[in-house]
């Protein structure tokens, strides 16, 4: 029991610092009180980098809706719904902003499987953008996607299905916003 625990421990110390970038220095050095005060007042005025842009009202209702949140959350929440606990999330209407990732399956020379479907997903990245994961979807029929890369929004079911044992997730139902 003793071992497993610290096994635990130093697993998630591992995990903490995977997207830790110890090559850049502090962005701030130390300051009198007074730089301070200056800084917070420029600090107040300009945009935060990992503050999300606001959404516009498409009044579409969501379960959760990751566009109102930081990239961080965002990749955070995305995590949550496909490992941590994806139980809590299968059932309820997802909607987020991504860039859109198209991927055909290939076999070992390079050449694309004949008869598989290709595989569409949002893909999020975290503020650093170290890190990135997404959730696969069902494109919605008589829809053209857009380029692979661009910006999307999309409104969705997260469902459970099982291919070839395991387990996975997507969105279903979804619309191109």
């Amino acid at each position: 029991m003793k071992r497993l625990t610290i096994a635990l421990c130093l697993l998630l110390a591992l995990s903490l610092s995977a997207c830790g970038d110890k090559g850049k220095p502090s962005p701030e050095p130390s300051r009198s009180a007074a730089e301070n005060v200056d800084l917070s007042a420029a600090r107040a005025s300009s945009p935060k980098e990992d503050a999300p842009e606001p959404a516009a009202d498409d009044g579409v209702q969501a379960d959760v809706d990751l566009t109102t949140l930081s990239s961080t959350m965002v990749y955070s929440e995305v995590y949550n719904m496909l490992y941590a606990n994806p139980e809590d999330y299968v059932g309820k209407t997802i909607k987020m902003t991504g860039t859109l990732g198209v991927y055909e399956p290939i076999d070992n020379e390079g050449n694309t499987i004949p008869d598989t479907p290709t595989i569409t997903a949002c893909i999020v990245k975290d503020a650093t953008a170290c890190c990135a994961t997404g959730i696969e979807f069902t494109p919605p029929a008589g829809v053209d996607l857009p380029k692979a890369g661009a910006s999307i929004t999309l409104v969705g079911e997260l469902e459970a299905y099982q291919d070839r044992g395991m387990n996975f997730y997507r969105i279903k139902n979804t619309q191109i916003l």
